[in-house]
């Protein structure tokens, strides 16, 4: 079974607000929520280093700094995307 992965066009980044939600994150990044979800279990159980992410109580958070980052980091070849 397959995940319908989100276009960044179906959310809408909150104005000066920096911190999205793991639906929003992922949709930004173009990935099925779950696809965030396994990457912070792997962290957990393995210590993987991999996206940053805030935890309070049970609700997830991820910065849009953290985002930028995290794709600038992996950009290979071609023209370099300038934020």
């Amino acid at each position: 079974m397959s995940a319908i992965v989100p276009t960044s066009s179906d959310v809408e980044l909150p104005e000066g607000n920096p911190i999205l939600s793991a639906e929003e994150a992922a949709a930004y990044l173009r990935l099925a929520p779950q696809t965030l979800a396994n990457w912070r279990s792997a962290w957990r159980k393995r210590g993987v280093p991999t996206l940053p992410f805030i935890q309070i109580g049970r609700r997830i958070t991820y910065r849009l700094e953290d985002l930028q980052e995290f794709q600038a980091k992996r950009h290979y070849g071609g023209v370099k995307l300038v934020a």
